[in-house]
């Protein structure tokens, strides 16, 4: 696997709310600081709707923070806006089941674990009720 392009890594999150933190590492082109981090929430709203939320951030200081705002302002932004808004319309736009719609590679084993998390959370929730 090639560490360094493109994205390296998608975490999932359980700390009272659901999120995903995707790690997206930069060239020197890119400007000053390290990793360029996208902390990701959904939540459903009704059918076929739903609020998402995206915190975009790098650790960047002083004049270098200046630059890289412009930077990000000016060329990054409509970039990163355009593969996010992507994600909000598959989500809106997903199946309630999808399993048996979709063809699944080795790659996906993520997607896998993480809905069997999600259906063991709700099973419990269901339980307890």
């Amino acid at each position: 696997m090639n560490s360094g392009v493109n994205f390296d890594f998608t975490e999932w999150g359980e700390t009272g709310i659901h999120w995903m933190r995707l790690k997206i590492p930069y060239p020197k082109t890119g400007g000053s600081g390290g990793n360029f981090h996208i902390l990701g929430m959904f939540t459903p709203m009704s059918a076929g709707k739903s609020a998402v939320f995206f915190w975009r951030c790098r650790k960047v200081q002083g004049w270098q923070r200046d630059a890289w705002r412009f930077l990000y302002k000016n060329r990054l932004e409509v970039r990163h806006f355009h593969v996010l808004e992507q994600d909000r319309v598959m989500l809106e736009d997903i199946l309630c089941d999808p399993r048996g719609h979709e063809i699944l590679y080795q790659h996906d084993l993520g997607l896998v674990r993480l809905r069997r998390r999600m259906r063991s959370l709700a099973e419990e929730q269901l339980e307890a009720a």
